[in-house]
């Protein structure tokens, strides 16, 4: 019975939410697998997983739907339904994933790819604490898979034993005792590369068969290879050989009882944590729930079964919620700041303001990457002193409300905002403007381990919050962009023109990508690789008059689109220029808004720009009477969109209710989860975030 525990937990699930499948065509293709051995009938390792975890839309440019095909996840692969004209609709293909984490670029199209970088997910074994077992990484970083540039093929070794042994660093090196002896079966010269004899007779079987294996599996893109430090699974140090194929990664466990010996590696999950981002330290997917304000009462939705559960309340109307890691919120309300349990109902902790700051407000808090501390930018009502704080926070195993150290990290009678902590946590970046003239902006470096700190110019004059701070991926690159100074058309020589930098904040290097007097805004895509940017396409003209598009572009080429710049807007309406809100989780489509005069009502619109083809894949318009009363669009969690309408519209009256929803970005799951009176609950603090042990009721 042991044997047989450790071996299902070889691969085992991660995901906390098992869902329905997202297509009929879906179901199909598990059941023509995989029922069998979710009904008990057969004894082996499943094709696809037990359940899916995850279904939305993604960009892939042959796609019939604006560029977006259906995809749904499972633990062992991805079904993807692309629609191309004159395709059956029915007819759903098996992604190439394992190529997509060891190359690093990630598939957009037959023949679109965008930078990326390889996986460093381990291949087998347990997702965390298992340090030492060779990643996707590994082969790239060794040129031991096809594709990757510098990689060799092998030579034909049928028959054979197999006796090298790969390490985490892409060292490969002959064994002098295999663990067990096996063969190379058979050669492809396609690829160059042997398959196992174990996984070429697995192939055999049913319910594959020799003419339906390439199809599910796709070509070896690497030799069998022995893990040469034991793969952990459960904890356990194993021997496993392991091999890649396009599609999919086989293991062989010698140690497995049989029927469990060769299995399909877990590649739709590692797929999906590389492409959105997760960190399996944290929060796993699952158990979605929105997180909002009412009045001082803090709560959270279900987004399927819409049923709310009240955390607590605070002394006074909640402000601000901010999500962090480890299921909790930071709550801010005026003079007041806590950390609140959203795993169920517990008191609040109040977290101590400053000791220079008795009156404050709580403008900004930025999460660290690892979740386990939080900056907070506190501002002195009444008066000019603000300061840094930051606060470590404990883990949910021990006590998620726990802080365990608080330090004033920096204190200044400057306005100071865009608060940032660098991904490796090692600095802290913010934009000030000093008290005198001539308010120049500047951008202040802090490294946290000795306080030693950094200070320069880039904004001439200052602008306010025209200036825009992202993080080139998880390095410690920022981009930061400085808005364009607008003035009317009689004062053109007065304009100063926009930029966009490229700081290094590890030793203050920058570099100027772009400069001109049409540059509104930049944001850095999640890869750290691209950029969005948002041109002012009229700069000479009056500044009633406001045209603006949106562009996409790389870091390393950055005078140069990636494809037509996209304008947002209808019939040539006067608008302000569009803003950047966020990019989707994967990197591949931008969401912007911009705002405008309508007949007797303003326009609010809302779209998600594709990055390969600069076109939106989503777009909604809204219509209020004025500005402040506009309805709202977020992008939250890896693909859900929360849309928050003020309603009726009536030509002589305001909106006198408010309606919050959600849905995913492929149109399915879309719940209302609030309608009641105007301003009840503010989109401005709603948010949707994970919330695995919710043990509320």
């Amino acid at each position: 019975m042991l044997i047989c525990i450790i071996a299902q937990a070889l691969f085992q699930p991660i995901f906390a939410d098992a869902e329905d499948f997202a297509n009929p065509a879906f179901q199909q293709q598990w059941k023509a697998t995989d029922q069998a051995v979710a009904s008990g009938l057969v004894s082996r390792t499943y094709f696809w997983g037990p359940d899916p975890f995850a279904h939305t839309n993604e960009i892939y440019a042959e796609a019939s739907n604006l560029g977006q095909r259906e995809v749904q996840y499972f633990d062992k692969a991805r079904m993807e339904l692309t629609n191309r004209p004159g395709q059956s609709p029915n007819y759903v293909t098996n992604g190439l994933l394992t190529v997509e984490l060891v190359s690093g670029q990630l598939q957009v199209g037959d023949n679109a790819f965008l930078l990326h970088h390889p996986a460093t997910n381990p291949v087998a074994g347990d997702p965390v604490g298992n340090d030492n077992s060779p990643t996707y990484a590994s082969y790239n970083q060794g040129k031991l898979a096809f594709g990757v540039t510098g990689a060799l093929p092998s030579l034909d070794r049928s028959g054979q034993v197999i006796k090298e042994g790969l390490n985490k660093t892409g060292v490969v090196s002959v064994l002098d005792q295999p663990p067990v002896s096996l063969k190379y079966a058979r050669y492809f010269g396609d690829t160059g590369h042997n398959v196992a004899e174990v996984f070429y007779n697995f192939f055999q079987q049913e319910p594959l068969g020799e003419s339906k294996w390439l199809g599910v599996m796709g070509l070896p893109i690497s030799e069998p290879m022995w893990a040469k430090d034991k793969v952990v699974v459960a904890g356990q140090p194993r021997e496993v050989l392991i091999q890649l194929f396009e599609r999919r990664v086989l293991t062989y466990t010698p140690s497995n009882p049989a029927g469990f010996q060769v299995e399909m590696g877990n590649i739709g999950q590692h797929y999906y944590i590389w492409r959105y981002g997760f960190d399996l330290h944290e929060s796993l997917p699952g158990h979605y729930r929105m997180v909002t304000s009412q009045g001082k009462s803090l709560i959270s939705t279900d987004l399927k079964s819409s049923q709310s559960f009240k955390h607590g309340e605070t002394p006074s109307d909640i402000m601000r919620i901010w999500t962090t890691s480890e299921s909790r919120a930071v709550v801010a309300t005026q003079n007041g700041l806590y950390l609140a349990d959203l795993t169920g109902q517990r008191p609040f902790q109040s977290l101590k303001a400053p000791d220079k700051i008795s009156n404050f407000e709580v403008m900004e808090v930025y999460t660290y990457a690892n979740g386990r501390k939080i900056a907070v930018l506190f501002h002195q009502i009444g008066g000019t002193e603000t300061a840094i704080q930051i606060y470590e926070l404990g883990v949910i195993e021990t006590n998620n409300l726990n802080v365990n150290n608080t330090s004033t990290v920096y204190s200044s009678q400057d306005w100071i905002s865009r608060v940032m902590v660098s991904p490796d946590g090692q600095y802290l970046v913010f934009y000030s403007v000093g008290q005198e003239l001539p308010y120049d902006g500047y951008l202040n470096i802090l490294q946290l381990s000795n306080g030693t700190s950094k200070k320069f110019k880039v904004a001439d004059i200052d602008t306010g919050l025209d200036v825009r701070l992202s993080w080139a991926g998880s390095t410690n690159r920022l981009l930061v962009s400085v808005t364009s100074r607008r003035t009317t058309e009689t004062e053109v020589a007065k304009r100063l023109p926009g930029k966009v930098l490229l700081v290094d904040v590890s030793n203050g290097n920058s570099q100027i990508l772009l400069q001109d007097l049409a540059i509104h805004e930049a944001l850095a895509s999640p890869d750290g690789n691209y950029f969005a940017l948002i041109i002012d396409q009229q700069p000479f003209r009056s500044a009633e008059v406001l045209y603006g598009s949106i562009s996409f572009r790389k870091l390393s080429d950055p005078t140069q689109p990636l494809a037509p710049p996209y304008q947002q807007g209808t019939g040539n309406r006067y608008s302000f220029l569009p803003t950047l809100q966020n990019w989707n989780a994967d990197g591949t489509a931008v969401l912007v808004n911009s705002v405008g005069p309508g007949p007797s009502k303003s326009i609010t619109e809302y779209s998600l720009v594709s990055l390969v083809s600069g076109q939106p894949i989503w777009q909604r318009s809204f219509y209020s009477l004025a500005y402040d009363t506009a309805s709202q669009v977020k992008l939250s969690s890896p693909f859900y969109l929360l849309i928050g309408q003020n309603q009726p519209y009536t030509p002589n009256s305001a909106p006198d209710s408010q309606t919050i929803s959600v849905t995913n970005l492929d149109g399915s799951d879309s719940y209302t989860l609030f309608t009641g009176r105007n301003s009840l609950i503010s989109l401005y603090t709603s948010q949707i975030v994970q919330v695995p042990w919710f043990k509320g009721s």
